[in-house]
């Protein structure tokens, strides 16, 4: 899915919803602009079924807060857990 195609408040909305849906239940391409300006496609995750046993988040290390604007998720390629802010993905 393209960002470009998600030019409303509801449509960025739903774009952002759908990906999120689509991590919870398989391994996503997501393109997206990293806080340096480079771009990254990045294999990943949030589905806990796909994830090393031995890379499940500890309790102590999972956060006290909830950031709505970031997705953390498992980089299937890397094998470990990375982040990325919702408003920079261009495509997935």
């Amino acid at each position: 899915m393209n960002y470009s195609t998600s030019n409303s408040v509801a449509g960025v909305t739903s774009f952002q919803e759908t990906l999120d849906t689509a991590l919870k239940s398989s391994v996503v391409h997501v393109t997206f602009t990293k806080v340096d300006g480079s771009m990254r496609v990045m294999k990943c995750t949030k589905n806990l079924e796909l994830v090393p046993t031995e890379k499940y988040p500890a309790q102590s290390a999972l956060p006290t807060t909830v950031n709505e604007s970031i997705h953390r998720v498992f980089d299937i390629e890397k094998q470990d857990w990375r982040s990325f802010r919702k408003d920079s993905v261009i495509s997935w």
